[in-house]
């Protein structure tokens, strides 16, 4: 399995490796193209935003492929937020 935290890791290479659901899921959720905290809605300055390495200020969520099993359910426990 591949890693989000890898900076060998490009845009196509971490969409690529996603179901069409699941990359519209993270276009509509994810702060690297919302400008926005998943947690909290507030916005992520743009230096913050990497994929696999966002962080909020304001609430302290990140986003590490460590973190979490795999992107679908980190992205489904978004939702609920």
């Amino acid at each position: 399995m591949f890693s989000l935290e890898s900076p060998a890791n490009s845009l196509e290479q971490v969409m690529g490796h996603l179901s069409p659901v699941e990359q519209i899921r993270m276009l509509m959720h994810h702060p690297y193209f919302t400008g926005r905290c998943p947690a909290c809605r507030q916005p992520i300055h743009h230096s913050q935003l990497r994929i696999g390495q966002c962080y909020c200020s304001h609430c302290g969520w990140q986003d590490h492929a460590s973190d979490r099993q795999s992107m679908p359910t980190f992205m489904a426990q978004d939702r609920d937020c």
